[in-house]
């Protein structure tokens, strides 16, 4: 007795990526692959990350020297901007720098231990963008007094 398949048959799917040569290779991209600004996360943990916080030693080696003593953090989701100072350590360390900036941003995201904060890096303008996760995973929504005040 022969078996009988089920479902609906194959279609004849052409595959995206061949291998040539022990190589993968993309197929039909004559374009170069776009180039992004950096970006990376910080877990906030207030006993530390309240005074100052140290970017990762990767991104202070790549963007360490060309940054300026102030940057800008932007934040995506509402537009409100802090101006905080960036310190840089003799091991080439970098961090955000307790003060008003960061202070300020801390408060306005009433920054609680476990925050994931997501960090894009503008090359040209030394500045930041930044995205704010809870502990629950989802991103933190406009804080209540701001969107009272817009509305």
């Amino acid at each position: 007795m022969e078996k009988r398949k089920r479902g609906r048959p194959r279609k004849n799917i052409k595959p995206l990526i061949s291998e040539e040569e022990g190589k993968l290779a993309v197929i039909g991209t004559s374009s170069p692959p776009v180039s992004r600004p950096p970006e990376f996360f910080k877990l906030f943990l207030s006993d530390w990350s309240s005074q100052q916080l140290k970017l990762p030693k990767h991104f202070s080696r790549e963007f360490g020297e060309s940054m300026k003593e102030r940057s800008r953090i932007k934040d995506e989701l509402c537009g409100e901007v802090w101006d905080v100072c960036v310190g840089k350590s003799e091991d080439g360390s970098v961090y955000f720098l307790s003060g008003k900036g960061w202070e300020d941003f801390i408060n306005y995201h009433s920054l609680e231990n476990g925050y994931f904060l997501i960090f894009r890096y503008e090359v040209d303008s030394s500045s930041f963008t930044v995205k704010v996760f809870t502990t629950n995973a989802c991103k933190k929504s406009v804080p209540t007094a701001y969107a009272y005040i817009t509305n």
